[in-house]
C-alpha cells in the first residue's frame, strides 16, 4: 500500500500473523532430568543484538519455552548502532530480510512503510543506522522478547554433560543462571580483543582509541588526528572527526593501493549464504583468505563523502613503523619514509582471532578446538590471523580439541565474527540471518529433542493417544 497505514494498523496485522501461522503450536520440550535445581534455562543466548533478539523470536516460534537472553548494554543501547557505530547508514542493501524470519510485515520495510509510505521507501538508498536501532528496539518490544539488560555474561562453564552454568554480573552482584544450550551472539567483539599496535597500548589512553569504542570527539576541534586502516570504519571515524571540529583526519594504511574490491557483494546470495558451511575444509579456508588479503575498502557513498572533505587525506604505504610521544603531548608517527604529527589516533584495525580473550569463555576455551589444530592449508594460503578462528560443527556449535573430552560443547553455539570461517564470511553479518540463523536454532532444538528421545518413545509406545474415543465409535454406530 502506497500511504502509510501507522504502526499501531501494523502490529494488529502482526499479532494476527503470528496467530494464523503458530502450526504446530504443540509443547514438546521435556524438563532436564536430574536437574540440581528447578529453574533451568532451555536457552541461554549472549548478546541482546540483532542476532540475539532474533534467536530468541526462532525459539518461540518452535515452540521452546524457558529462553532468556542476556546483554551487559542498557535497553536500547545493544550492539554497536548508537555506541561505537559512526557510519550514515547501513552497509548492506536495504532490500535485506533477516529478523522477520519469514513474516514480512515484521521486517524493516513494513515498520518503515506503516510510518512513511511506499514511495519514502522508493526513494531511500540504504537504511539509516540510528533508525535501525529504532527498529530494532520496536522489534523488541512488539514481540515481548525476554531480554535482560546490564546483564554481562562473564563465564560459562560445564556443571555436567547435558547442562552449563552461566555466571552473570548484574548491578554489581553476581547471579549464576543454569542452561541446557547456548548460543553466543556476541558480534565483532566475540572473535577476539580490538588489534592495537604494540607502540600505540604505550601511549597515555587519552591519547588514543580503537574505532570500536566510544570516543568522546568532543575535544577534537583544532586537533589533528591520526587513523590506521583501510576499511569502513576508517573513513567513518574520519568524517566523524572533521565534523567534530578536527583541523585534519589523515588515515594512514600500509597497502600500496587502497582497496576496491569487495567479493562479498557477490556471495549475498542463496547458493553462498545457504550452503557455505557444506564446502570442505580447504574451500572455506581458501575463501576466507582470499578476502583477508585483498582487504575491503569502504562502501562507495562512505569513499564519496569523505574525499568530498578538504580536511581529510589519504596515505597508502604508511605503515606506522615508529610512533614517539613528544613534549608538547603531540605523536610523531614514523612510516619510513613519511614523518606525521597527530594529536590524537584512532585505530580502524578491527580484532584479533583470540578465544582465550573473551571472558564468557574462559572455563572452556581450552577445550574449543580451532581452525590452526584442524587444518594445515597449502603453503601459499597460510595465514596465521585465522589460524585462531574456532573450528565449528553444522549447526554452528563449538567443537572439541580433544574428542570425548568435553561432549557438552556441542550446546555452546556460536554466531559471532569467530563464525565466518566456519559458516561463511558474512554468517554474522544482517545479510546471512535469514540463512545462519535457521542452522543455530535447528541446533538448539535438535539438542533439545535429543535429550529427551528416550521419555517421548516411551511415551509414544506405552500410552494411549486416541483418535476415536469409544463414545465416538457408540455414537456413530448406532
Amino acid at each position: 500500500m502506497p500511504d502509510p497505514i501507522g504502526l499501531e494498523a501494523l502490529e494488529q496485522q502482526i499479532r494476527h500473523d503470528l496467530e494464523i501461522m503458530a502450526y504446530p503450536a504443540q509443547e514438546w520440550v521435556l524438563p532436564c532430568e536430574g536437574a540440581p535445581e528447578p529453574d533451568i534455562l532451555n536457552c541461554a543466548i549472549v548478546g541482546g543484538g540483532q542476532y540475539g533478539m532474533a534467536s530468541a523470536f526462532s525459539l518461540a516460534r518452535e515452540c521452546v519455552p524457558d529462553v532468556r537472553v542476556f546483554d551487559g548494554n542498557p535497553s536500547g543501547r545493544e550492539g554497536p548502532w548508537v555506541t561505537f557505530a559512526r557510519m550514515d547508514m547501513l552497509r548492506t542493501e536495504k532490500h535485506m530480510t533477516n529478523l522477520d524470519i519469514g513474516f514480512p510485515n515484521l521486517t524493516f520495510r513494513a515498520w518503515y512503510e506503516a510510518q512513511f509510505g511506499r514511495d519514502a521507501w522508493d526513494r531511500m538508498y540504504r537504511i539509516p543506522r540510528v533508525m535501525w536501532m529504532d527498529y530494532l528496539v520496536w522489534y523488541r518490544r512488539i514481540l515481548g522478547l525476554p531480554v535482560q539488560n546490564d546483564s554481562k555474561v562473564v563465564d560459562i562453564a560445564p556443571v555436567r554433560d547435558d547442562l552449563l552454568r552461566l555466571t552473570v554480573e548484574r548491578s554489581g552482584m553476581e547471579e549464576h543462571v543454569l542452561a541446557r544450550t547456548v548460543i553466543v551472539s556476541t558480534g565483532t567483539e566475540g572473535l577476539g580483543p580490538r588489534a592495537v599496535p604494540e607502540q600505540v597500548a604505550t601511549l597515555p589512553k587519552e591519547l588514543w582509541a580503537h574505532s570500536n569504542e566510544m570516543i568522546d570527539m568532543s575535544g577534537f576541534a583544532g586537533r589533528r588526528i591520526g587513523i590506521l586502516g583501510s576499511g569502513a570504519s576508517a573513513y567513518d571515524a574520519a568524517i566523524s572527526a572533521v565534523d567534530a571540529g578536527a583541523a585534519s583526519a589523515q588515515i594512514c594504511f600500509r597497502r600500496a593501493d587502497m582497496p576496491t574490491q569487495n567479493p562479498r557483494r557477490r556471495m549475498e546470495n542463496s547458493g553462498y549464504l545457504a550452503h557455505f558451511p557444506e564446502l570442505p575444509d580447504g574451500h572455506r579456508w581458501s575463501y576466507l583468505q582470499h578476502l583477508y588479503s585483498i582487504g575491503q575498502g569502504p562502501p562507495e557513498p562512505t569513499f564519496t563523502k569523505a574525499m568530498s572533505y578538504e580536511k581529510i587525506s589519504l596515505h597508502p604505504a604508511s605503515p606506522w613503523k615508529r610512533i614517539v610521544l613528544m613534549p608538547d603531548a603531540s605523536i610523531r608517527v614514523d612510516t619510513g619514509s613519511t614523518t606525521f604529527e597527530f594529536d590524537y589516533l584512532i585505530l580502524a584495525t578491527g580484532n584479533r582471532a583470540d578465544l582465550a580473550s573473551r571472558p564468557e569463555l574462559s572455563s572452556i576455551v581450552g577445550d574449543i578446538a580451532t581452525w590452526g589444530e584442524r587444518y594445515t592449508p597449502p603453503p601459499e594460503r597460510a595465514d596465521a590471523r585465522l589460524d585462531g578462528y574456532p573450528y565449528l560443527g553444522r549447526f554452528g556449535e563449538f567443537t572439541e580439541k580433544e574428542p570425548g573430552t568435553a561432549p557438552w560443547l556441542k550446546r555452546v553455539f556460536n554466531i559471532s565474527r569467530g563464525a565466518d570461517l566456519s559458516l561463511g564470511p558474512l554468517s554474522s553479518s544482517s545479510s546471512n540471518m535469514k540463512y545462519a540463523l535457521p542452522r543455530i536454532v535447528k541446533g538448539v532444538t535438535r539438542q533439545l529433542f535429543l535429550d529427551g528421545a528416550d521419555a517421548m518413545l516411551d511415551e509414544i509406545v506405552t500410552q494411549t493417544h486416541d483418535e476415536l474415543t469409544e463414545d465416538v465409535i457408540k455414537s456413530d454406530a448406532a
